[in-house]
């Protein structure tokens, strides 16, 4: 999956790049990006509707609408880039997919991209679970938390539960580690689900509350702390 970015604004583009790593490190894709400083670089390359989303900033744009729109043949999915109003209207003849202001987050683009999963979800890195004597695939992005239950374990996802023949042990190996922690020895819970920390418990995005074992807490803190920071900022 390809993301285009074009913008004059080098700081801009650099936050932006800095926006989709993190989004994309949080959901688990993989994804690659092209970017385009000015409009003679992205009207002489021949592969600008290879994208499957464009992010256009419209604050630096300086070409008739009619020739931007010959451009975006390809173009899975547009999203208008500005921190003015006017910028919304102007640009309504593009027929965008969304409208961004520049202060774009990895929590924002969860939000606005949510819409086109279509065009990214094959971009999605999966499980390859063991259920009974079935293989299940599973994006890794829809596991909010998961149990030991013997040599076996329970994943909650957004789908329901499913018990995995795999240990919990076995299930952490294949998880990135900077998104998934063991916050007690029989409890393992996805950073970006967490809703709320609180005395030795924390609340996941289906409801669940999973208890933080003692010697943990302080790691746990911390780890969602630096994740909250990189995935708001």
């Amino acid at each position: 999956m390809r993301f285009g970015i074009y913008s004059e604004d080098k700081a801009f583009r650099a936050s932006l790049r800095q926006a989709v790593q993190a989004w994309s490190a949080g959901v688990c894709a993989e994804v690659t990006s092209k970017e385009w400083p000015d409009w003679p670089s992205f009207l002489n390359d021949r592969e600008t509707g290879a994208c499957g989303i464009l992010f256009w900033d419209a604050d630096s744009w300086n070409v008739q609408l009619e020739t931007i729109s010959d451009r975006l043949h390809g173009v899975g999915a547009l999203f208008i880039c500005s921190d003015s109003r006017l910028a919304a209207i102007d640009s309504y003849a593009l027929h965008p997919n969304g409208f961004l202001t520049k202060q774009v987050t990895a929590e924002v683009l969860e939000r606005s991209l949510y819409p086109c999963f279509h065009l990214w979800k094959e971009a999605l890195c999966c499980l390859d679970l063991s259920i009974g004597r079935n293989r299940v695939s599973l994006p890794i992005c829809e596991l909010i938390w998961a149990e030991a239950m013997g040599r076996s374990c329970v994943l909650h996802s957004a789908h329901g539960q499913i018990t995995a023949n795999e240990s919990l042990l076995d299930l952490a190996a294949h998880l990135p580690p900077d998104i998934f922690l063991r916050c007690q020895k029989s409890f393992l819970v996805n950073l970006r689900h967490i809703r709320a920390v609180g005395n030795g418990i924390l609340t996941m995005s289906d409801g669940a509350e999973v208890p933080v074992g003692r010697n943990c807490r302080s790691a746990v803190f911390q780890a969602h702390t630096a994740f909250r920071s990189v995935w708001t900022s």
